[in-house]
């Protein structure tokens, strides 16, 4: 699907910018729609994730690659005859000094530029705080090199920039929970997505689904999983609309001795405190992208007040291999009750095989809900983490 634009003011063409629907896309949408409509541009976004694109995807890239960046490149090629200006590719690595994303995101720019033919200009700007120390000059930099680009008014282009710098901020608002809608959703007493089904008469459960956005929000690369929930009687809540501050207590969590569980607000204690319980520096977790999937997981499986986690993730990716194994071992130092499932996503990944695994996994739970107990046979056979 594109976003369409009039033939312009005064029958200018506006210029048409292509962004691929995939990656960074669904952390920044609003903000980079919003950007390039007020410099005027026309922004073309990709179809949503199809066969098609999944298909012409996978031929395009080596096995290595994981399925997410797979699909990026479907995208792209859906955008090749769009008689499109530009394509925004940004090269993001990092905005804060501690943090990382996906080295596959900074290097994307150039892949396509060396490896397809017939694509219009890239406009691929690189931003990195962790490495290259930037900051806000060299944002100011990179919006205005943007910006002259389709227009030449500087006030323009700054209110393209605090525009979607409101509107950006404006979004994740209304995307992210506070922690007392969080507890009034455990409670049932609120809905924070479409209501379950329920046709069979069976208890709602409430499972958080974690995962990286361009995963839980692209229906085609998640086999529907939202829709698949929803009509086994599971009401979720999102690793995107939990609360910030309870994502960061179980990051801080993570350079604890055992995991700071003696402190219920480890962020509350003295920087003297806090520096005793350190285990070193080297425990923080600098991938940006899996905080608020790690956070997540950890915060549910401490407060034990859901019934299941499940965690969707992409085969390959490496930033995920090691966020799994800090939930498993959290979960295990815990010895916690909350069932967790951790389902793998591919270009091979069968409906069939999928829907069957959400139905063991949503079996469990209500086994364990019923009588709060689930068979030492069931445990030892399942693929589910079950502590």
């Amino acid at each position: 699907m594109s976003k369409k634009g009039n033939s312009g003011h005064r029958g200018r063409r506006k210029k048409r910018v292509g962004i691929p629907r995939g990656l960074l896309y669904y952390y920044f949408d609003v903000m980079w729609e919003s950007f390039f409509e007020a410099l005027g541009a026309e922004v073309v976004l990709s179809s949503e994730t199809n066969k098609k694109i999944k298909d012409s995807g996978v031929l395009e890239t080596l096995d290595d690659e994981c399925y997410s960046t797979k699909l990026y490149h479907g995208h792209v090629l859906d955008l090749e005859n769009q008689n499109l200006d530009y394509l925004f590719v940004p090269r993001f690595a990092s905005r804060n000094k501690q943090e990382v994303g996906c080295p596959k995101f900074v290097a994307l720019a150039d892949v396509l530029q060396h490896t397809k033919e017939n694509l219009p200009p890239i406009i691929g700007p690189y931003y990195s705080t962790s490495r290259e120390k930037h900051g806000f000059w060299r944002l100011v930099r990179i919006i205005f090199n943007i910006g002259f680009k389709f227009t030449k008014n500087p006030l323009r282009i700054t209110y393209a920039a605090l525009k979607s710098l409101r509107d950006h901020r404006k979004s994740k608002k209304e995307k992210i929970q506070s922690e007392e809608v969080i507890k009034k959703w455990e409670r049932s007493e609120i809905l924070l997505n479409d209501p379950p089904t329920n046709d069979n008469g069976d208890e709602i459960l409430k499972v958080a689904l974690v995962g990286h956005s361009y995963v839980i929000n692209d229906s085609f690369a998640s086999l529907d999983v939202r829709k698949k929930l929803q009509k086994l009687g599971i009401d979720i809540i999102t690793s995107e609309q939990m609360p910030r501050n309870l994502i960061k207590r179980q990051l801080l969590r993570l350079s604890m001795r055992e995991y700071g569980l003696e402190f219920p607000e480890p962020e509350k204690l003295s920087k003297k405190e806090l520096e005793k319980q350190f285990v070193g520096r080297n425990d923080y977790l600098y991938f940006e992208f899996e905080h608020e999937i790690v956070g997540t997981a950890m915060h549910f499986l401490e407060s034990n007040s859901i019934d299941g986690i499940l965690m969707l993730v992409n085969f390959i990716c490496g930033p995920v291999s090691v966020t799994t194994e800090y939930a498993k071992q959290f979960a295990k130092k815990l010895k916690a009750k909350t069932p967790m499932a951790i389902l793998t996503l591919d270009a091979h990944t069968g409906e069939a095989g999928f829907q069957t695994r959400l139905e063991a996994f949503s079996d469990i739970l209500r086994m364990k809900k019923g009588d709060g107990t689930i068979p030492e046979s069931v445990k030892e056979k399942s693929e589910f983490i079950i502590l």
